[in-house]
């Protein structure tokens, strides 16, 4: 079974990959905009965290956008919009920290890389504490796929569930063969997998698709060579 006190099984996990950061700066305001209720996207940076905020606004979004620069009163009048709903969407840099109590958070996003795995599962897991399900997404480009950090590494590779891999990471670990049955990997009723759509999947990568295969590795192609079948 998997460990009671730290894994959530109204949380599913899920890793995407692309080509390169435009990709997947697109990708994380399609999902956004596609998944309903409230959430957060986490940015490295003060220029991403206005940029996306401004995309999302422009698409009809009720967003804003926290970091260390905004003065004291505007970060805190920020956080009292979002916890109490008047804006839906939180695109916040590492400032925003762990003091966030709203409980209907229904995605976490994450274009930056966690320090580490702890880090990751502390911030994933501000979604869904009202035990309702909530998506937590990681969206990597291939120079994540160096980090030093062995547990994220393992998460980022995936190959299990992503579950048993967070939980792994964090000491805890899953006796036998369980999985949530619901992450990416697993596919299962509460995360399957969609079938191939090349229009999607060009939207999102540009001129270059990246694909991840069994045997562990990533693979980059021109989208021209690449038809539907």
């Amino acid at each position: 079974m998997l460990d009671t006190g730290l894994y959530r099984p109204n949380l599913r996990y899920g890793v995407l990959r692309f080509a390169g950061p435009a990709a997947r700066d697109a990708a994380a305001l399609r999902l956004a905009r596609a998944t309903a209720g409230a959430g957060i996207i986490h940015v490295d940076d003060m220029a991403t965290a206005e940029r996306l905020c401004r995309q999302l606004r422009a698409a009809g979004d009720s967003a804003c956008c926290y970091h260390g620069k905004l003065e004291p009163a505007t970060r805190r009048a920020r956080l009292r919009q979002f916890r109490q709903g008047a804006r839906r969407v939180l695109v916040a840099t590492p400032a925003l920290g762990g003091g966030m109590d709203r409980p209907d958070i229904r995605f976490v996003i994450h274009l930056r890389l966690p320090a580490s795995l702890q880090d990751y599962y502390r911030e994933s897991c501000l979604a869904g504490r009202d035990g309702l399900p909530a998506q937590c997404t990681l969206l990597a480009c291939p120079p994540c796929d160096g980090v030093s950090a062995a547990p994220l590494a393992a998460y980022l590779r995936g190959g299990a569930c992503r579950w048993r891999l967070l939980l792994a990471g964090l000491g805890a670990g899953a006796q036998g063969g369980v999985c949530c049955g619901q992450c990416d990997q697993c596919g299962g009723a509460g995360q399957a997998r969609p079938p191939l759509d090349l229009a999607v999947l060009l939207t999102l990568a540009g001129e270059r698709v990246l694909f991840d295969f069994p045997e562990d590795s990533s693979k980059t192609f021109m989208a021209e060579f690449v038809q539907a079948r």
